[in-house]
């Protein structure tokens, strides 16, 4: 039976800040609420309205990462040796596939890193190339190589392609941008020196004259902003922490059990992540099963996605045959049915869960995953880690929705992280090869 072992995002040696769990978790309470303030606030806006407008903005941000690239040049060991090198170099070190690498002219982000699966995608800030050494842009490709391993990539690529500051996106998800952020400055530190790593932030925060910033001063702004609460909260309306508090959070992780570990391992194995990532094929392992939680934060992001969609597209009926979908409408769309808009639209609301099932049977077919799915990287496959087929996806989806209207074999699942419809269509949903599940 396949075995995973403990490596940089699972068991005792994982370098994620420990919060960062805990504060996505919190997303499920901060989120709506926001949501909620927005629409009282701003009267009129219903919830479906925010709920739109929110979808819609992540469809735009993720259209971003086009524009990035069609205004970056591609990389290549010909023009940029050292870069694509260690580029290559540190994937191998961090145990992940080298992501495709373009330079671009951005004065705001020296390296960020975008996509929703592999290959992924690293831009890298010409200005900073010039403005830093070897060392301190191994930092930065390195933390941004974290988040990739660490399996960040895919939502921050989804709600913040560009990796710009962003009020709204920082309202609403700068909490666990913050928490992430920390992490990948340990993924960092794994690939550079303390010192370079200090001055690539100061570097990265400070732009030139980051250079001239050292350490002991930084400490000193952190006891000024430590003795000011209004100082510390101004921390909360952005989406990168402090600089003085990443340095502080290196400087703690330098001292740490876990990164002694790994610096031990690595000048023992250059490449001692090999088989953290988990099988490829073979058996699925039990250990490998998407956890029942994120079972669900899937389901309610396609749901979601789905109730948005059919909301719009009855809209856009009622307007183009003239009619509003108001109870009072008796105009037919389809004579056979003798269904009326305002019935269609009743129905979508109250059942749109429904649609679903045939929703994710097809996506399931074609790529393996629905969108939900895409954003927390579950995936279903076959007992052998093989992708299924059509027809035992639509066998799967058969059984899914036979389980959601008996409910009592759904309710079980949860106790066996097994559900029964994955067990009789020998299919598994899997988590990423990231150890996240």
């Amino acid at each position: 039976m396949a075995a995973r072992v403990d490596g940089l995002f699972t068991g005792w040696t994982t370098i994620r800040a420990q919060r960062e769990h805990r504060v996505a978790l919190s997303l499920l309470v901060t989120v709506p609420i926001t949501l909620v303030v927005i629409g009282f606030v701003f009267h009129g806006i219903t919830p479906t309205q925010v709920a739109s407008l929110f979808v819609v903005g992540m469809v735009f941000v993720s259209l971003t990462r086009g524009r990035l690239l069609g205004s970056s040049i591609r990389a290549r060991r010909e023009e940029f040796p050292h870069v694509v090198d260690t580029v290559e170099r540190l994937a191998k070190r961090l145990g992940i596939a080298a992501p495709i690498v373009f330079i671009r002219d951005d004065y705001f982000v020296p390296v960020n890193a975008i996509g929703l699966g592999e290959p992924y995608a690293m831009v890298i800030s010409s200005q900073y190339l010039q403005l830093m050494g070897p060392d301190e842009m191994a930092f930065m490709i390195g933390r941004e190589l974290g988040h990739i391993a660490g399996g960040n990539t895919r939502l921050l690529s989804l709600i913040n392609a560009s990796g710009r500051s962003n009020p709204i996106i920082a309202s609403l998800f700068g909490g666990w941008i913050r928490q992430t952020e920390y992490t990948a400055d340990r993924a960092g530190l794994l690939c550079a020196s303390m010192g370079s790593a200090v001055k690539a932030i100061a570097i990265s925060t400070f732009h030139a004259s980051g250079r001239h910033v050292e350490a002991a001063m930084l400490a000193d702004q952190r006891r000024d902003i430590e003795s000011d609460l209004t100082l510390r909260l101004g921390e909360l309306t952005g989406m990168m922490p402090y600089a003085v508090n990443r340095v502080r959070a290196l400087e703690t992780f330098a001292t740490s059990e876990t990164y002694r570990y790994w610096m031990e391992r690595f000048e023992r194995d250059p490449l001692p992540v090999r088989a953290a990532l988990g099988p490829s094929d073979g058996p699925v392992d039990r250990r490998e099963l998407a956890s029942n939680l994120r079972r669900f934060l899937a389901f309610a992001i396609d749901v979601t996605i789905l109730s948005v969609i059919f909301h719009a597209a009855v809209g856009i009926v009622s307007v183009s045959n003239g009619h509003s979908a108001s109870p009072g409408v008796h105009s037919k769309i389809f004579s056979l049915t003798s269904l009326t808009l305002a019935d269609i639209d009743s129905y979508l609301k109250s059942n749109a869960w429904l649609w679903y099932f045939p929703y994710a049977a097809g996506l399931v077919a074609i790529a393996g995953r629905t969108v939900g799915m895409m954003v927390l990287d579950l995936r279903v496959v076959r007992l052998d880690h093989g992708r299924v087929g059509i027809a035992q996806s639509i066998w799967r989806y058969f059984l899914a929705l036979f389980c959601a209207l008996t409910v009592v074999p759904l309710f079980l699942g949860w106790f066996w992280r097994m559900q029964l419809y994955d067990r009789f269509s020998s299919s598994r949903l899997i988590g990423g090869r990231t150890g996240l599940s």
